[in-house]
């Protein structure tokens, strides 16, 4: 409250151009927002206590396996109880799934693999908002953080509070958002020897069904996107895809000298879906989606259907050649139904080579070097998905046409878009080098690789001319690339009783543009020749302009006088030329420097303890804690929550010194190029505890006369995401942040829960 009133005043302030603000002294005539009798007495609604609760897991897996030396089987189930920590999340899932195969004939062999699941959710609000609406249909989580603590939480009538048209946190705990999905994969495999282990033929076929079914009902006593009124949508999909594969494979050891292992194929890669909605209004809340004829108000259907198919022809041969050299083709020729027939099919070729140079007579007989392995690959690929139809397509009119008085009525056909015959795949090129070795008898082994991936025509949307009939229209453009390295070790540090085993990853990657699709409207401070994808534009700041500006630089001067007032961010002239425009836009590439992974496994007799942690260095994000600490929410006559980073934002009042910019940052208006300044970013390094497991295993003679039964049983505790080291201040630095720019994200981003888990493992 203390801070509202402050920001209230300096809100006042600028608005009459009152000192220092403006010329005029003071007036008096500010009144208070909140009373000293609502300071001394404040109500302390603690909204997020209403929106976050523990959860838990129950999770349960058996399995069987066994067979003869002609039939082998695998059968498994799982059951998965899921209570989320934020308020109506959820989950149960439940699967089914096995495998056999059977040597029916010394000649042939079958395999089939089966794996049923449903799943059934309960969706919480939690992220941004619904259909880019706004704080007004903002998620729980968002809310809990906007509303103030001044509230309280119904009003006297019992309703609950609304707060600037922002749904009540806890009221969001009445509508109804449920999901189920289920499905089915199925695959069959028959191998057909035609000569001894030499020729054979294989056939494939697989199978997935996907099923979803989502409901969500808001009841008519909720308020939210500033109405009261009971609403739903159903929604269904089914999507079933298909596999079929036929390939003739060869492999024979020649000439006392190669291993030639070959492959030749045909493929075909089918995808059909199909899906429906409506969305409905006043209808009684006791009865909701279970009879949505009843609704009083407006209904919205939607459909659609879809096929997609894909063939493929591939071929691939191996040659190792005195287990010192490895050789290794390929060709596909791919084709899509999305492209017009001179586009449809594209060749994509791939080769790659490995030199064992552990092999060679120069270093047989170092015997700490058990492999050292050379390689280096070059390959394309391609992508189909635009996400459009590239033929032209036609939907019915809303309106009729009637004609012979009414006898005969016409409904007209419009177009809904364009033929576009020069759209065709977008390519990727990949090449990597790398290295692989096992030192020392196996204690120390690990790869180091290097890549670059270039994708080229890319699919997009450009501009179209003024007077086109569409706006936008799909094209092949653009080219950017990823380049970076991978370097994992694995080390057994001790062997014995007790044994001590590690593994680090360390890896770097980055991605530049060589080429923006076209009609790509580049700011005039923007890198032309290999821009980070990542880059990150700002103006740096310096400062933050005094009460009597005696701290301001002639350059801010340049800027509109908005950008000149106490509390606004001193920008840096970055070329000294006494002015501020674009070319003091600095550019930073905010992919991290560097991605760690260390994970380390210590056994003692039957005691296991081991954890991994992860992390990254080098980046820089927008404090999201940041977004709910903003002079301009609290300025207003009904000020929303804050957190304790406000107290560091300037005023004249009561923090001169803020290391903050104040309420002017609001209201100083656009800086040249739209570049913004740097303002309330951090290092956003982090290094993070990823699990800690400790088990015990109970097997042989401890478990008595269990034993005949039960082959091992494993005790374990286990905490995932038990901490995290890092200088961020926000609650997370690793979760999406949203949209970038100078705020860049939402502030209902939710973190990585924190898990603990007690758990048996049987083996019978």
């Amino acid at each position: 409250m203390e801070l509202a009133n402050v920001f209230n005043k300096e809100n006042y302030l600028y608005n009459k151009k009152q000192y220092p603000y403006g010329p005029d002294e003071y007036d008096g005539k500010w009144s208070p927002l909140f009373s000293e009798t609502d300071r001394l007495n404040p109500r302390n609604t603690n909204w997020k206590d209403y929106v976050l609760k523990s959860g838990y897991i129950t999770k349960h897996n058996l399995t069987i396996s066994g067979g003869t030396s002609k039939v082998r089987y695998y059968l498994g189930g799982s059951y998965l109880d899921q209570e989320g920590t934020v308020l109506n999340s959820g989950m149960t899932k439940y699967t089914f799934r096995g495998n056999i195969g059977v040597e029916l004939f010394p000649f042939l062999n079958l395999t089939s693999a089966f794996n049923a699941n449903q799943n059934i959710y309960s969706n919480c609000m939690v992220g941004t908002d619904t259909g880019n609406r706004g704080d007004v249909a903002g998620s729980a989580l968002t809310s809990a953080l906007l509303y103030p603590p001044y509230l309280p939480l119904t009003q006297d009538d019992g309703s609950y509070t609304i707060f600037r048209s922002i749904p009540n946190p806890k009221a969001m705990e009445d509508i109804a958002d449920k999901t189920k999905e289920n499905g089915y994969n199925l695959n069959f495999t028959a191998n057909l020897k035609l000569y001894k282990d030499i020729l054979s033929i294989k056939g494939i076929y697989g199978m997935n069904q996907e099923n979803m079914r989502r409901s969500i009902f808001i009841p008519s006593d909720v308020y939210f996107s500033r109405m009261y009124k009971s609403r739903g949508n159903i929604q269904s999909e089914r999507r079933l895809t298909q596999t079929l594969e036929a390939m003739l494979t060869f492999s024979k050891y020649m000439f006392n000298t190669v291993q030639v292992d070959a492959l030749a194929g045909i493929g075909k890669y089918l995808e059909s879906y199909e899906g429906y909605g409506i969305s409905y209004e006043d209808v009684h809340d006791a009865i909701n989606e279970h009879d949505i004829s009843s609704a009083k108000g407006k209904f919205y259907p939607t459909s659609h259907t879809g096929k997609n198919e894909k063939r493929s022809q591939f071929f691939k041969a191996s040659f190792d050649i005195l287990d010192k050299y490895v050789l290794t083709a390929t060709l596909r020729r791919d084709g899509t139904d999305k492209f017009f027939p001179g586009n449809k099919y594209a060749l994509f070729p791939s080769v790659s080579g490995a030199w064992k140079i552990s092999n060679e007579n120069f270093l047989k007989n170092i015997s700490w070097i058990n492999l050292l392995k050379l390689r280096a690959s070059w390959g394309k690929t391609g992508q189909d998905n635009l996400g459009s139809s590239l033929y032209g397509s036609y939907a019915p009119n809303n309106f009729k046409v009637n004609f012979s008085d009414n006898g005969i009525i016409n409904i007209p056909y419009v177009s809904m878009g364009a033929n576009y015959p020069d759209v065709s795949w977008q390519k990727t090129t990949m090449k990597n080098i790398g290295l692989d070795f096992y030192l020392l008898s196996d204690r120390i082994s690990g790869s180091f690789d290097f890549f670059r991936n270039d994708i080229t025509r890319l699919l997009g949307y450009a501009s179209t001319s003024p007077l086109a009939i569409y706006e936008t229209r799909p094209i092949n453009g653009g080219h950017y690339y990823r380049r970076g390295w991978e370097l994992m070790v694995d080390t057994k540090n001790l062997v014995g009783e007790f044994t001590w085993d590690t593994s680090l990853t360390f890896s770097k990657t980055n991605s530049f543009w060589k080429e923006r699709l076209p009609n790509y409207d580049y700011q005039i401070y923007q890198q032309r020749e290999n821009e980070p994808m990542s880059a990150y534009y700002y103006y740096n700041v310096t400062g933050i302009i005094n009460t009597d500006r005696s701290n301001m630089p002639e350059s801010q001067k340049t800027l509109q006088a908005e950008a000149q007032l106490p509390g606004c961010p001193i920008i840096e002239d970055k070329n000294k030329d006494g002015k501020i425009d674009e070319n003091d836009v600095y550019m930073k590439d905010n992919s991290p420097a560097i991605y760690v992974g260390i994970g380390n496994t210590f056994t003692y007799k039957r005691f296991e303890f081991s954890f991994f942690m992860y992390g990254q260095f080098g980046i820089q994000k927008y404090n999201i804690a940041y977004s709910a600490a903003q002079a301009g929410p609290l300025a207003v006559d009904y000020p929303e929550n804050s957190n304790k980073f406000a107290y560091r934002l300037w005023n004249s009042q009561t923090n001169p010194n803020g290391s903050r910019p104040g309420l002017a940052i609001g209201k100083m208006g656009a800086l040249p190029g739209n570049a913004w300044v740097n303002a309330d970013r951090e290092n956003a390094s982090f290094m993070r505890m990823r699990n800690i497991t400790l088990a015990y295993n109970l097997a042989g003679n401890i478990l008595g006369s269990l034993q005949r039964y039960v082959r091992n049983i494993k005790v374990y505790v286990d905490a995932q995401n038990p901490f995290i080291l890092t200088k961020f201040q926000g609650f997370d630095p690793e979760i999406y942040t949203g949209g970038g720019g100078a705020s860049g994200g939402s502030r209902g981003e939710y973190p990585q829960t924190r898990t603990f888990s007690l758990g048996v493992n049987i083996t019978f």
